[in-house]
């Protein structure tokens, strides 16, 4: 058994008012860096897909999840909702249906454009951790004794012999 004062968990410290530095610092670590995703290679961004991008490394980026290497996943999420927000507006402006030169009635094509954009846009958002899905499986790097949680030991331990199923 070892002697000594038991960690506190960050909660409890911050309850009692004492000030709680970074994660990293406590453990001596050196701080980590964010370094957000860039662009590919010869790619330039309009002003709107600029908006977009901003938007996405503010909300979803995630520090030790993402890296520089990612930038392709975010400007494919970039693309596919500008493109699904364009069918959109053609929809809202032309209506859903069209009439051929029979005089048969069918869907039009940019209906089924913003179907399948925003769809493929729920599945890559999902890759790169845009969605609660998709956050759930994105790896966070290791942080106290929860396993990736970023939690530590926040809590009371919780019994497995209880368990039923």
């Amino acid at each position: 058994m070892t002697s000594g004062r038991q960690p506190q968990p960050s909660v409890l410290r911050i309850l009692s008012g004492h000030v709680v530095s970074g994660h990293s610092e406590d453990r001596g670590e050196r701080a980590r860096v964010a370094l957000h995703p860039d662009l590919p290679p010869g790619v330039t961004l309009t002003a709107q897909e600029k908006e977009v991008w901003d938007y996405l490394v503010k909300y979803v980026f995630t520090t030790g999840a993402h890296g520089p290497g990612d930038g392709m996943a975010f400007l494919h999420c970039v693309r596919l909702y500008l493109r699904a927000l364009d069918a959109d507006a053609q929809t809202a402006r032309l209506g859903t249906l069209v009439r051929l030169d029979g005089g048969r009635v069918r869907e039009a094509p940019w209906v089924r454009m913003s179907r399948e954009s925003w769809s493929e846009l729920r599945r890559a958002l999902s890759e790169i951790g845009g969605t609660p899905a998709g956050r759930a499986r994105v790896q966070l790097p290791a942080s106290g004794s929860g396993a990736g949680s970023g939690w530590g030991g926040l809590g009371p331990p919780r019994d497995q012999s209880s368990r039923t199923g």
